[in-house]
């Protein structure tokens, strides 16, 4: 039974607020039985991640899909690979993986700074942590800084894709290092790991 089917209407921003925890955080989802006041909703969309939601049916679908991806039927456009260099050279996933760093790298900086914030992930910090994480190796000898935050931004967000690593675990791997770049290499090393390729 669908404990969602009977809630009210409310608003997208209301959903939207509200769901972004959800996501973000891996809490158990409860929708409070008011809305937040008008600060903490611009508080929280003051990152800039755009989640949109428009049916109140469709909330327990994507519930259901952000706590655990690789069970759904929604994520069907995503490739099955076979080798980390089919993942890493990926242009199609690294434009998902794009935005999927940026939330992770958000979400990291919130966490330190105790704030909302947003922030876009450098190409050449994430270029130095796949050179540092080994996974350079896999790639053709001249694929520029920009090709290279493209692949590793491919694999971060497979690994989530495939259920491998939720977006709270990132951030924690994250958080176990002060330097960026040490930070996102770590990351990078437990995403090769969890995929197992």
């Amino acid at each position: 039974m669908n404990p969602l089917q009977n809630l009210p209407d409310y608003s997208p921003i209301f959903c939207e607020v509200h769901l972004f925890r959800l996501y973000t955080l891996d809490i158990p989802f409860q929708l409070p039985a008011r809305a937040p006041s008008r600060r903490s909703i611009y508080l929280l969309s003051s990152v800039q991640i755009s989640i949109i939601i428009c049916k109140a049916t469709a909330k327990m679908q994507l519930v259901s899909v952000m706590t655990n991806p690789r069970k759904s039927k929604m994520f069907r456009f995503t490739p099955t690979f076979k080798t980390i260099q089919e993942i890493l050279a990926d242009q199609e996933l690294a434009k998902l993986g794009d935005a999927y760093t940026n939330l992770v790298y958000s979400l990291y900086l919130s966490v330190k700074i105790e704030k909302p914030t947003g922030a876009k992930a450098d190409s050449r910090l994430l270029s130095k942590a796949l050179k540092q994480s080994g996974l350079r190796a896999f790639l053709p000898s001249r694929v520029d800084r920009h090709k290279q935050a493209d692949a590793a931004e491919s694999l971060l967000v497979y690994a989530w894709l495939q259920g491998s690593m939720t977006i709270k675990e990132s951030v924690e791997a994250l958080a176990e290092h002060k330097d960026v770049v040490k930070a996102f290499t770590h990351l990078l090393s437990i995403a090769r790991e969890k995929l197992d390729l």
